[in-house]
């Protein structure tokens, strides 16, 4: 239960408090890849679509 998952993280818990590493850049560059392919449905090759990138 409780226990268990805390007994199973507790490995990482120092390295991300070292770290203090988020997920804030993946985040970011995923909503901006999302919002590329969304914008890129009519492109006929994929060279305007990674310019956006």
């Amino acid at each position: 239960m409780l226990t268990d998952m805390i007994r199973d993280h507790l490995d990482n818990t120092p390295t991300g408090c070292r770290h203090r590493a988020t997920k804030a850049v993946a985040e970011g560059l995923h909503i901006k890849i999302m919002a590329t392919k969304r914008r890129g449905c009519g492109y006929r090759n994929e060279e305007p679509v990674k310019s956006n990138l």
